[in-house]
């Protein structure tokens, strides 16, 4: 969506809802959808990806629509995966010869070699189903008097802003301490000593907290929701470290690189909470990975601060709750964690 009047009006929308003073009207929401991860993780640890995917479909559905997904292949869910790797597909750089030759963007799509044609279709209408479908059953329940309150039954002109929360998913599936155990050690420690083992964690103890937080925020830098941010195009002409660069380029904002800036973080291949931290308390003086892992400028993701309470919440209580090690094959052998990186923020 280009800026102008209708973007601003969908990014105000978006915002009554979504800034930080109002976050916490969704904690309940927040805090249910967790406690109900954990319950998953208990029974089938196995499945944790699957589980974890489940919990950020079930908190985006129940937040934006009031809608209760299902226990297992829930279809918006499921609809949502598929337009979510459509869109990180598409917006990853040299994925397809068109994006360096633009003249094949002309030619029929049945011609051999236009295959991202009728891909690009499919990802379009799966998009337009992640919007349509829920509005839709949202409307039903209105029709029935039986819908919840939600983001669009208060706002629905800020439906399409959806996509903008569903990163969270890339976030928390990132789960750096089963690479680095000791700091899991650290974390539970902290929470042992805070909250004790009687409990959950809540959000009235994140001030409390200053490890757990350093955690999250080295996860978000160390492995963060994208490496590359969507890419801009130039409404006017611009110069930059004595090059130009003309009205209409494409510009690759790089967080990776940003976030792995030995000037702003030595040892940026280590995962180190520590290093957000000072006198037990976080560190103002370091860059907070915020500024580069949700976006750039106006187009910022909109839905941060509700997201960065979905990562905190649950992290702490799966830390609370958990000991994570690496799986084991019958014969005792550790098995390397393989992630794959799927993500995208705008």
């Amino acid at each position: 969506m280009p800026y102008g009047e209708v973007w601003r009006s969908h990014r105000k929308a978006f915002h009554r809802e979504f800034q930080p003073q109002f976050v916490s009207r969704h904690h309940p929401k927040q805090i249910k959808a967790t406690h109900d991860l954990l319950r998953r993780l208990l029974t089938s640890p196995q499945d944790w990806y699957e589980h974890v995917r489940h919990h950020a479909g079930a908190v985006i559905m129940d937040i934006a629509y009031g809608i209760q997904v299902l226990d297992k292949n829930d279809p918006f869910i499921l609809i949502a995966k598929a337009a979510s790797t459509g869109i990180t597909i598409a917006s990853t750089p040299g994925a397809f010869l068109v994006d360096t030759l633009s003249l094949l963007k002309y030619i029929p799509a049945w011609v051999p070699g236009a295959g991202f044609q009728r891909r690009a279709s499919e990802w379009k209408k799966r998009t337009e189903d992640l919007i349509h479908l829920p509005y839709a059953a949202l409307k039903k329940e209105q029709a029935a008097g039986i819908d919840k309150p939600s983001f669009v039954s208060r706002s629905l002109s800020a439906i399409d802003a959806l996509g903008n929360v569903a990163e969270q998913e890339g976030i928390i599936r990132d789960t750096a301490p089963m690479i680095y155990l000791e700091v899991q050690a650290k974390a539970q420690a902290e929470l042992d000593a805070v909250i004790g083992r009687a409990q959950l964690p809540t959000f009235a103890d994140r001030e409390s907290l200053p490890y757990v937080m350093a955690v999250v925020k080295e996860t978000l830098r160390w492995e963060g929701v994208a490496s590359i941010a969507v890419p801009r195009q130039l409404r006017e002409d611009d110069h930059y470290k004595g090059y130009f660069v003309p009205k209409g380029s494409i510009i690759l904002p790089n967080s990776w690189a940003i976030l792995h800036d030995e000037q702003l973080y030595p040892d940026p291949f280590t995962f180190k909470p520590e290093r957000f931290l000072k006198d037990g308390r976080i560190d103002p003086s370091v860059q907070d990975p915020e500024a580069a892992a949700f976006g750039y400028g106006r187009r910022i993701c909109p839905g941060k601060s509700m997201g960065l309470d979905a990562v905190w919440l649950t992290a702490a209580s799966i830390l609370a709750a958990f000991d994570i090690k690496r799986m084991t094959t019958p014969d005792g052998s550790c098995v390397e964690p393989n992630f794959i990186a799927v993500g995208i923020t705008w």
